[in-house]
């Protein structure tokens, strides 16, 4: 057994593995944890990959067996090939579902090349599936057949022309060898001219030609990507590649680097993906803002420059976000004792973070966006008081703005651009209340008034955001009170359901018939009074408010007036 891997224990090897070159240097419950055990021992050398220590024995050779499986499970798939093979199109599965084929990961969506007008096909296939259908690009005739399942979930089946006049010369124009697979779909024949089953069984990543970045520089992004989420190794060449070429990145549509980059961070284990786009100088095409992060020290209790506090917050949420059951496939995993405190709320938090702020993008994609963005107006903020602690005074205010013009840049949808400034601008507000010797209903309330859709998901930053003040266990000396303040929120948002969940009591007619108040402003504010009140839990019935504003109404007690 080499050196590196003797040092190992085989229960160790049942989390994450980092690697040099074949060598196992470091393990760890998770990427973050492999990647530090790593650079402890080597810290002159950065690992090549990080990998599921459980990865498992080959399966490649099992994909034929998987692609029946598929049309036999999924009537979608079997009258998708019946009406293609029905004719002489040269129908061909190809790209990323022949790669997770032969990966045994879920096929989810098929792409699809044919040597016919694919648009055409396209309605054609939608008609016998009684599906939906638009155009990707009418140009290069690229169409997307989308196929509901019984289960709500959506299939997407690509079409494209088959560009070159053969499938070998189509798959010569895509970029990872891996990718370069394509199988006849009538008769299941693999065509594999660049031996991306071979780097499959190797698990590296390399590019179909030396040029395949030069041509599209928006792959150097998605080559980080792919190597992390499946656990590959990125090739000499492919490197050589992203730092000669990537340069060109900037020229990209802001819509292709923001889905790169989005689909880079609804990925479960993202904090080394981000890392690594650092390591490849990737950012200064991307998101510039984020270079000036590193080597920003902070004061106690935090021990890491912002760019590695916000890379490991990053990592902090994921933990908290595996412990509430996403994503789907993260779902089942144990707890850790830093999260366990969360388990009564795991239903409601749930819920709150799988629905959609854009389609097909949950809010706790959203939230990874405001954990990586949270800080990045801490260099532009950093001043050292005449105690020589280095404060930060103003940067959630600041940082909600630059986020929110990050966002705008990227062409995120509104509701997205609008979370994640919230969630920036307001991250220390838990830890503000924590400092309190009591959390009162009355400050729950104003909480979630002032808040509003994006106060569950501060609450949630905010612990990820102190767990990634030091690498291991939290500052003890802010922990508890933080986990008090945020358990006593969500205690306040299951039992009220939020402010959406409180009934209405009383309405402005009201106040105008029956306390005699003018129409204007100032019916607002008693409203607003009135909620505040019955969130406190001085009411919780209408004739009970009522009587309430008879004490209080100017005219009626004379208590209080405008």
């Amino acid at each position: 057994m080499p050196e590196d891997e003797a040092a190992f224990s085989d229960k160790e090897r049942m989390y994450w593995s980092a690697l040099q070159g074949s060598r196992v240097v470091g393990v760890g419950r998770n990427p973050e944890e492999a990647y530090r055990a790593a650079r402890g021992r080597r810290p002159k050398e950065e690992p090549t990959a990080l990998v599921p220590a459980d990865a498992g024995p080959d399966v490649v050779n099992q994909w034929p067996e998987r692609l029946q499986e598929l049309f036999r499970q999924h009537d979608w798939a079997a009258r998708a090939r019946e009406l293609l093979c029905s004719e002489p199109v040269g129908a061909h599965l190809v790209g990323g579902c022949v790669r997770d084929l032969m990966l045994g990961r879920p096929i989810h969506d098929l792409d699809i090349v044919i040597s016919d007008d694919a648009v055409e096909w396209g309605r054609r296939l939608a008609d016998r599936l009684r599906a939906g259908f638009y155009v990707l690009d009418a140009a290069r005739r690229f169409a997307r057949v989308v196929v509901q399942r019984a289960d709500g979930a959506r299939v997407f089946l690509d079409l494209s022309r088959m560009e070159g006049d053969t499938i070998q010369a189509d798959l010569a124009r895509r970029d990872f060898t891996i990718n370069a697979a394509a199988v006849e779909l009538c008769t299941g024949r693999l065509v594999d001219p660049f031996d991306g089953e071979g780097d499959i069984r190797r698990r590296i990543l390399r590019l179909v030609t030396p040029q395949a970045v030069a041509n599209d520089p928006i792959r150097a992004v998605r080559a980080v990507r792919l190597a992390v989420e499946l656990g590959f190794s990125m090739d000499a060449p492919l490197l050589e590649a992203i730092r000669r070429d990537a340069g060109k990145l900037a020229e990209n549509s802001p819509e292709r680097i923001q889905q790169e980059l989005h689909r880079m961070l609804a990925l479960p284990h993202s904090a080394e993906a981000l890392r690594r786009l650092s390591a490849l100088e990737l950012w200064q095409y991307t998101i510039p803002e984020l270079n000036a992060l590193a080597g920003v020290t902070q004061s106690a209790p935090h021990q890491l420059d912002v760019w590695d506090h916000s890379l490991l917050t990053v990592a902090r949420l994921e933990e908290l976000l595996r412990a509430i059951g996403l994503p789907a496939q993260e779902s089942g995993r144990r707890m850790s004792e830093e999260w366990a405190f969360l388990e009564p709320y795991r239903p409601a938090l749930h819920q709150y973070l799988a629905q959609e702020l854009a389609e097909e993008r949950p809010r706790w994609q959203a939230l990874k966006w405001a954990a990586l963005l949270h800080d990045i107006a801490k260099p532009a903020t950093r001043r050292v008081d005449e105690l020589g602690r280095v404060r930060f005074l103003g940067h959630e205010r600041k940082g909600a703005v630059i986020a929110e013009e990050i966002m705008r840049r990227l062409h995120f949808s509104q509701r997205e651009i609008s979370y994640v400034a919230a969630c920036a601008a307001h991250h220390l507000r838990p830890l503000l209340l924590s400092r309190e010797s009591e959390l009162t209903p009355r400050a729950q309330y104003r909480f979630f008034r002032d808040l509003g859709d994006a106060a569950l998901g501060v609450c949630l930053l905010s612990l990820a955001d102190i767990a990634a003040c030091r690498p291991g266990q939290p500052p003890a000396e802010v922990w508890e009170s933080l986990q008090r303040v945020v358990r006593a929120l969500l205690e306040f948002f299951v039992r009220t359901g939020g402010l959406e969940g409180l009934p209405r009591l009383v309405t402005g007619e009201d106040l105008i018939q029956r306390f005699g108040l003018a129409p204007g402003p100032l019916i607002g504010k008693w409203l607003e009074r009135v909620r505040e009140e019955q969130a406190a839990g001085t009411f919780t019935t209408r004739d009970e408010a009522l009587r309430w504003l008879e004490g209080m109404v100017p005219g009626r007690e004379g208590k209080i007036s405008s």
